[in-house]
Parts: structure tokens; sequence; C-alpha cells
């Protein structure tokens, strides 16, 4: 079967996508969606797993993470080699894998980084303890371009309570990156998704992305969804309010889409 590529350069039309995210077996989040998601908007996956999960449609039920040495061998091998367009971090379960994503971000100047911050599943254990969810804000978010929490990663970060949204979102910009979406919003029938930027002089700019919300809709896998989608419209050179705008609208119609097959959430089938 001859390949529909001859004669053009594909690395240039297939820009690579480098995921670094936990492994859940379900296919809805985790690296197997991410890998779903990039192939689906015709970008190239390539991956490091942080963890491994024992998890099913009604959450999980232990986690074990990736040796830190394997990780940054398998990081360093991928950067070393690819032209990487794009990355995307998702769940990761040990401060010494977070020393090692750290580590390799600074080789990488000018690769926009999303960052997802799974912290605990909506049903089930947590990837990170009290304790180690500081040190993820200290060592990774000085690296990122966006980050892409909701309200309540957002919180449980800063260490906030539910009326200091403002104070929250100071504190990651503050951190480090320049971009912050707080997804998820619920508000009079509708899911807003809030894009926070820190303008050149200090200002903070603020938009919003509205879209209906799907009533008894419980989808898993949601934000690491949206997260890989806008990592891709990144490395296609989109800007960051078209990029958020692209991803969280096919967030909501993959939401629509959603079917159930165990007892627990619903999985996501296509965009």
């Amino acid at each position: 079967m001859e390949s529909d590529y001859s004669g053009q350069n594909v690395a240039s039309n297939f820009p690579a996508v480098l995921v670094i995210s936990g492994f859940d077996p379900t296919g809805s989040a985790g690296i197997l969606a991410d890998i779903r998601v990039i192939h689906s908007e015709k970008c190239y996956p390539v991956g490091v797993i942080t963890c491994n999960t024992v998890q099913n449609s009604k959450g999980v039920t232990a986690i074990k993470a990736v040796d830190a040495e394997l990780v940054r061998d398998q990081l360093h091998s991928l950067t070393d080699d690819l032209n990487i367009s794009a990355i995307k971090i998702g769940a990761i379960a040990s401060i010494e894998i977070i020393d090692v994503i750290s580590d390799c971000l600074m080789n990488l100047p000018g690769v926009p980084v999303v960052l997802d911050p799974v912290i605990k599943p909506t049903s089930g254990i947590s990837f990170l303890n009290k304790e180690q969810v500081p040190y993820l804000g200290e060592k990774l978010l000085r690296h990122v371009t966006i980050a892409t929490p909701n309200l309540d990663e957002l919180l449980f970060l800063s260490g906030d309570a539910a009326d200091q949204i403002d104070r929250s979102v100071k504190y990651w910009l503050e951190s480090g990156p320049g971009h912050l979406l707080l997804t998820g919003i619920i508000n009079e029938g509708l899911i807003i998704d809030r894009l926070y930027s820190e303008n050149d002089d200090g200002t903070l700019e603020i938009k919003e992305i509205t879209k209906p919300m799907h009533a008894g809709k419980n989808v898993h896998g949601t934000g690491c969804f949206l997260s890989t989608t806008l990592a891709c419209a990144l490395a296609r050179g989109n800007e960051i309010f078209e990029a958020c705008e692209y991803a969280s609208n096919a967030t909501g119609q993959m939401i629509a889409n959603s079917v159930k097959f165990g007892e627990g959430s619903e999985f996501w089938i296509n965009a």
C-alpha cells in the first residue's frame, strides 16, 4: 500500500507532541487518551509514562510511580533526537519525577508546555499527597506556558478557600506561567472556561469561553482531553486564546458524544 505522504516533509506536517503522563487502562484518560487525541489532531505522539494505575469507570484503586531514572533516560533520549513542538504534562506520582521533568524542561526553552495538574481523580486515591502538592507548583510552574486546573485543583495547590479564586490565580501566575485556563466553571446551564493572562505591564486580562452544559454527563478524562488538544493547537502555532477556544469547544463536543461502558463515569469515543 502506497503512503499518502510520498514526497512530503512528514515531520513538518505532523508536529511532535510529547506527553508526560500516567497510564490509565480505561483509555479515556492518561497516556492512552493523549495518544488518541494527538492522532486525531494530526500531530505525532511521543510519550513517557510517569505512573501505572489500577482503575476503571468507578475510580482509581492503586497508583505506582515509575522509576524516576527510567523517566529521565526516556525524556533525554526523546528530546535529544526529536524536534518537539509542544509538551503536555499530566499525572505525576512522585517528587523525584517532578524533579526529572523540571530538569528536562530547563533544556527546552521556547517549547510551549501545557500542565494539567492532576492531583486527585474524581473518584479514588490521590496521585500526590498534601505535602507533595506544593512541590509541584514550586518546581514545574516556572517552566509552564499555560496551566489548566479545574477549581478544586486551583484552590488545592495554592491552599486557598473557595471564596479566594482571585488570590489563587495570582499565586499560580506569579509562580511562572503567563497564562492559566480555569476550567469547568458552572453558571446558569453553561460551562465556562476562563483564561487569565498576565500582560507585560503586570495587568491581568480575562477572557471567557462558554459552551452548553450537558446535564447528567459525568465523563472520565475531560481535563486530559482538553489539555492535550490545547497542546496540539499550540504545536500547530496557534496563539494562546485561539488554542484555548479550540480545545474548550472540542471538549464540549467530546462530552456530548460520550458513552457509558461500565458502571461509573462515561468514556469519550471521539470529538
